[in-house]
């Protein structure tokens, strides 16, 4: 027990020094800390980068999202005024939705299979 507890408590950092190899082990534990340590870092940079990369995935949709808010509020705003069979949608905002939309099921699906 106290191996895997060393083994955790130092590669995690939460509480380096609790304890404290032999004399003899103590190479042997230098170069475990050195790779645990490495190996921890790589992790953790791992996360923060596929977090950085969906966090700018996300304030990208968002950024087209709000720009296409306007334009759907005022279509939507006439179709309840007149109907919605009298109503023309903008080809170009059309245009925009689909490409939205099918980005947005791009990333669901992404994010199922991960």
């Amino acid at each position: 027990f106290e191996a895997f507890y060393f083994c955790f408590i130092t590669t995690s950092t939460i509480g380096f020094g609790d304890l404290v190899p032999s004399a003899r082990s103590l190479l042997i534990c230098w170069a475990y800390i050195l790779a645990g340590l490495a190996l921890t870092t790589m992790v953790l940079e791992l996360v923060r980068r596929q977090y950085a990369a969906s966090w700018a995935r996300v304030r990208e949709l968002s950024a087209r999202l709000h720009t296409l808010s306007g334009p759907l509020a005022l279509a939507i705003r006439k179709m309840a005024e007149t109907g919605a069979g009298q109503v023309e949608m903008d080809a170009d905002l059309m245009a925009e939705l689909r490409q939205l939309d099918l980005a947005l099921a791009d990333e669901a699906a992404e994010r199922r299979r991960a």
